[in-house]
């Protein structure tokens, strides 16, 4: 009898072992969401900023058009990705809404590229359309800002017949001439930054360093 009160409690001790192991600890939480991108405010810092992303700019278009379809897919989403950080750093604080508007189409276009298997077609029409809006707002930023350099003019003309080529052309000879576009755009881009730098960014640090006033001895 003693025997089988001592296999019971055995048992009962293991079906508690048993239950309580079911019990797992829950998986911890998702890490945050990465913060949304901000330009600065100061039109010096934001100078700054553009700046190093256009050198980044430079540098990403040295692979275009890719060794494959899915690689140029994957560049054009990178550049388009800065591309509009840029644009906004260009135009500072007084964006209007045909200006967020012609952004707004340059993300639609970098989400869709981000997408893995993306049809030919829609691939196409994407870069087409990124550059169409960046052509559009590289437009407006000259009017703001720098409406005395004919070069930029000379430049977006330039830009605006590659752009006519890539709607004319099909296939995976479209990857070849999307490169060429979006380096006519970055040839307008660097021309942009460096008025900007010249007109804008120098004056900070002049000011920061002048040597202050003294009165009459």
């Amino acid at each position: 009898m003693t025997r089988v009160k001592s296999v019971g409690l055995l048992a009962a001790v293991a079906l508690f072992i048993t239950a309580s192991g079911c019990h797992e600890t829950p998986p911890p939480p998702p890490p945050p969401p990465p913060p949304v991108w901000q330009p600065p405010t100061s039109r010096a810092d934001q100078t700054r900023e553009l700046s190093q992303r256009v050198e980044e700019l430079n540098a990403s278009l040295a692979g275009l058009p890719g060794e494959s379809t899915e690689e140029h897919r994957k560049m054009a989403a990178d550049i388009f990705e800065n591309l509009s950080k840029i644009l906004r750093l260009a135009m500072g604080n007084d964006a209007n809404p045909q200006f967020n508007n012609r952004i707004a189409v340059i993300d639609g276009s970098q989400a869709t590229l981000s997408n893995a298997n993306l049809p030919r077609p829609q691939l196409e029409a994407s870069e087409n359309e990124a550059v169409r809006a960046s052509i559009a707002a590289l437009e407006q930023i000259q009017a703001k800002f720098l409406s005395d350099d004919d070069t930029i003019s000379s430049l977006l003309e330039q830009a605006r017949a590659q752009l006519d080529a890539m709607y004319k052309t099909g296939g995976p000879m479209h990857d070849l001439v999307a490169a060429d576009g979006i380096h006519a755009v970055n040839d307008v881009v660097q021309r942009v930054n460096s008025d900007l730098v010249e007109r804008y960014g120098k004056s900070a640090p002049a000011a920061a360093t002048a040597a202050p006033t003294t009165g009459p001895s």
